[in-house]
């Protein structure tokens, strides 16, 4: 669709144009995603997005996505600094998408290529990583240059297990993989285009799990907010649940989290919401795989601490033991930007804020 940026709002209409085009029956909403991943009602999804500066081989590759999976992760994906895509890579990184898709986890994972493509090569190569798996098909297109077009491509197509994509009125969105997208562009365009918009855009194009900006930040290493962070706070959590409520797409918490933030942004802002995490991962002293077990167990613990709750009740802190396990995995062993952060301390200190749960 044609943009005039000058207006920073799209009509009514051509917002429905696009949601007609691009979205209904052929993306997929937060419930669709759970439903394909096979997620329990208060699970949130768990994703790696590896990131590696330097070149890695496929055997590493390998070897970390198959151990970060069966760490409890549901998806590993690469990113744009991964769009090394050789014929010879491809049937590599085709071959990892085939073995996970077989491997018998305890859960639902898939493998994420990273397509930020122009649209006609993003086409072939999304219906070669297709042909390789069974549903749920996970792929990234990020939101550069060409990022709205690809996704809008992307969703104008059906993939039916052919090398051939066809437009069908009857379309399942079963059928079409699910989209992850971080809108590189955000930022660089403000002057045009504000940040919510543009994230909107990328939604309207067809992205289901997008990292809207402006997570919510629980403060700094000595574990203390201003006044004016704990009203961004409070602004950032609300706009978070009106993702959620929205339906569509799925929001992420993304950005520089680590292992102990992941308790309290459990409690704000609910399952519904998916965790795509790099450092908190690969910073890990004993390597990825141990950090995507340590980020797996947190989750596991709030999950169980959520659940045994009662209505009134204080949020328990996690254990000492594993409180203790998460302030050592990183830095120095005593470096407080690693530090656990407290749900019930955030929601004390701060007014008006409150669990996800409670809100509900």
């Amino acid at each position: 669709f044609n943009l005039r940026v000058d207006r920073f709002e799209l009509p009514p209409s051509l917002r429905e144009q696009a949601k007609d085009r691009f979205r209904n029956g052929c993306s997929h909403d937060i419930e669709s995603i759970r439903s394909l991943f096979q997620l329990s009602k208060k699970r949130p999804l768990l994703a790696f997005s590896f990131k590696p500066r330097v070149g890695v081989s496929t055997d590493a590759l390998r070897e970390v996505t198959m151990g970060v999976l069966q760490a409890g992760f549901n998806v590993v994906e690469l990113d744009t600094r991964n769009l090394h895509l050789s014929e010879k890579r491809i049937d590599e990184l085709l071959s990892i998408a085939e073995d996970v898709s077989e491997m018998e986890f305890n859960h639902v994972a898939r493998f994420s290529p990273n397509l930020s493509l122009p649209s006609n090569e993003a086409l072939r190569l999304c219906g070669q990583f297709i042909d390789v798996q069974s549903s749920p098909y996970v792929v990234k297109v990020d939101g550069g240059m060409e990022g709205m077009g690809t996704l809008q491509e992307l969703r104008k197509h059906l993939y039916d297990g052919s090398d051939d994509s066809t437009e069908d009125e009857n379309r399942s969105t079963q059928s079409h993989p699910i989209t992850t997208t971080y809108p590189l562009l955000r930022k660089h365009l403000q002057g045009k285009i504000p940040s919510e918009q543009f994230v909107d855009l990328l939604s309207l194009s067809g992205a289901d799990i997008i990292y809207p900006g402006g997570r919510p930040d629980l403060g700094g290493g000595a574990r203390s907010l201003g006044a004016k962070k704990k009203t961004q706070l409070v602004d950032s959590v609300e706009r978070y649940q009106r993702f959620t409520d929205q339906g569509w797409p799925m929001p992420t918490i993304a950005g520089g989290i680590h292992a102990g933030e992941l308790h309290a942004f459990y409690e704000l802002v609910g399952p519904d919401v998916a965790y795509f995490l790099g450092g908190a991962v690969a910073l890990h002293r004993d390597g990825p795989v141990a950090g995507a077990e340590l980020c797996s167990k947190v989750i596991d613990e709030a999950i169980r601490l959520r659940k045994e709750k009662s209505v009134g009740d204080e949020i328990p802190d996690l254990k000492n033991n594993l409180v203790k396990r998460v302030e050592s995995s990183y830095g120095s062993g005593d470096d407080e930007r690693f530090g656990y952060r407290s749900p019930q301390d955030l929601i004390d200190k701060v007014y008006s804020l409150d669990s996800y749960f409670d809100r509900l």
